[in-house]
């Protein structure tokens, strides 16, 4: 099972969060660990260049080695470098 490095937007809280193969259960993990209201819309983004990380994908991603941290921003938040 992929474990996927998710940080906040401001990279303050950073947790490891396993994906079980469903992105609407692995979204609703990462609400609740990061304590985002359900009902509020999240996107993923690559930490490192903001790079969209769509449901698509988002396995492929997790499976690579490139070993990325993704970002889960609320939306208004936008990706900023360091």
């Amino acid at each position: 099972m992929p474990i996927a490095r998710v940080s906040d937007a401001q990279r303050t809280i950073r947790k490891l969060v396993p994906f079980r193969g469903d992105h609407d259960e692995f979204v609703d993990l990462v609400k609740t660990k990061f304590q985002i209201d359900k009902d509020q819309d999240v996107y993923f983004v690559d930490d490192k260049d903001g790079a969209g990380i769509d449901a698509d994908v988002i396995n492929d991603v997790l499976q690579s080695d490139q070993g990325i941290t993704m970002m889960v921003l609320k939306e208004g938040e936008e990706w900023g470098s360091l």
